[in-house]
């Protein structure tokens, strides 16, 4: 089981249906006018400890929170990477659940 280490704020905005870029250091997140009906509150953490990837990951590990689940357009997640992608490279996208029978 991975340890939870909590996670350190970078940056976060309110982005609505004019869209918006939210930026921090390795990531930024586009979202086109329109893509939103409402307002959010938006923000990117820079997730602490080594995960499941050991020391072998290409960026920095980080969680968004925020965003809405539905959204009218598609909306852009940039990363900066640390060398050439010059062999097969995946991305790991995630949530966090509560699973009752286990109390976690």
């Amino acid at each position: 089981m991975l340890e939870y280490i909590p996670e350190q704020l970078l940056n976060e905005t309110t982005i609505g249906i004019d869209g918006g870029e939210l930026v921090a250091e390795g990531v930024s997140i586009v979202i086109p006018a329109g893509a939103f009906q409402q307002d959010y509150k938006i923000a990117i953490y820079k997730a602490n400890g080594k995960g499941p990837y050991r020391g072998d990951a290409a960026t920095g590990r980080f969680s968004i929170s925020g965003l809405p689940r539905n959204t009218n357009e598609p909306v852009s997640l940039k990363l900066e990477h640390n060398g050439i992608a010059d062999s097969e490279v995946f991305m790991s996208i995630g949530e966090e659940v509560l699973v009752p029978s286990l109390s976690e």
